[in-house]
């Protein structure tokens, strides 16, 4: 299981209006998709959701301790061997990915799981923000955070349990820890000042920053982000994607770098859209 489907969410009391009134598309075999309808984006997004074939390079990444600890000793965690060193990705795989600026009440909300990037005049009681900009780690000035939630579709669903289910997970939590550290070096090679940075699914900390109070909840962000529908089952909340339903692995990314940069770097990575070499 992942954060995707839990008993509880940071953000769901700040959800905007008409927020859960996605619809529930039909589903084809391993996830497949039927053509989706233009719709008006949501507040905040910089472009729709598309999802492109993505060939990471192959490269040895280590997880930092503290996030390798987590998902070694997470009871919905993948078991890494003693090295933390994740196992090879597949050649490509597909991944759906959307680009989103922060409001000013989802961006406090996210100083629970990233306390780094408030500013520094901000009090701890009361946090400020600007048109959802934050602190800087590395130069200390305000700058505009993304968020880009992801999502993989899967041959079974989320609520589903069983062995070969899990098998899945843990193979899309693979795929997407080298998507984000090969997306996190790309844009740190584009410039020394961009912050980047991901969460854990399985536990929603921070996987290189220094963790604060919280945890960062996909389905919450997803459901404020993208209006996805969430449906409460078994007192758990469960995302609904609007073409996959429940069967998809979904992971998110931050950043403060352009959305520009942020852009040119996923292009970098992408062998093409989904379903072409």
């Amino acid at each position: 299981m992942t954060v995707a489907a839990e008993s509880c969410s940071w953000s769901t009391r700040s959800l905007p209006k008409g927020s859960s009134n996605s619809p529930t598309a039909s589903l084809g075999p391993c996830g497949s998709t039927k053509p989706s309808q233009t719709t008006r984006l949501p507040r905040n997004q910089l472009q729709a959701p598309q999802t492109l074939t993505f060939r990471v390079p192959s490269a040895t990444r280590t997880l930092p301790a503290a996030a390798a600890a987590v998902l070694q000793n997470h009871p919905w965690g993948i078991q890494l061997p003693q090295t933390c060193g994740l196992p090879a990705p597949p050649p490509a795989f597909p991944l759906e990915y959307s680009i989103h600026t922060c409001s000013s009440r989802f961006l406090r909300e996210l100083y629970l799981t990233f306390p780094h990037l408030r500013p520094a005049s901000t009090s701890v009681g009361k946090p400020k923000s600007v048109n959802g900009t934050a602190a800087d780690p590395h130069t200390g000035e305000s700058n505009p955070v993304l968020v880009i939630p992801t999502f993989q579709p899967t041959c079974g669903s989320l609520v589903a349990v069983g062995a070969d289910v899990e098998a899945e997970k843990d193979q899309k939590l693979i795929n997407f820890m080298h998507w984000a550290y090969a997306l996190r070096d790309r844009i740190r090679s584009m410039g020394d000042e961009y912050w980047a940075d991901f969460t854990d699914p399985c536990s929603g900390y921070p996987v290189f920053s220094p963790r604060g109070p919280g945890y960062y909840s996909d389905v919450a962000g997803c459901q404020y982000l993208l209006r996805y529908q969430v449906l409460t089952t078994n007192c758990c909340n469960v995302l609904v994607h609007p073409h996959w339903g429940t069967e998809f692995y979904p992971a998110t990314f931050f950043t403060t770098a352009p959305a520009k940069v942020v852009e040119a770097a996923i292009q970098h990575l992408a062998a093409g859209p989904c379903g072409r070499g």
